[in-house]
């Protein structure tokens, strides 16, 4: 049975995991690589 304190330690380890997986993403000059992959269409601006 998973207890309260149970839950909150896997919340903090799938927190820890997407973090990582978010600092994968990022390039080294600090852009994100999905950013790169798929650029937003321009806003235009009113």
């Amino acid at each position: 049975i998973l207890t309260q304190r149970d839950l909150f330690a896997e919340l903090k380890k799938a927190k820890a995991e997407l973090a990582k997986l978010k600092k994968g993403l990022k390039a080294p000059d600090g852009t994100d690589k999905l950013m790169v992959a798929k650029p937003r269409k321009k806003i235009a601006k009113k």
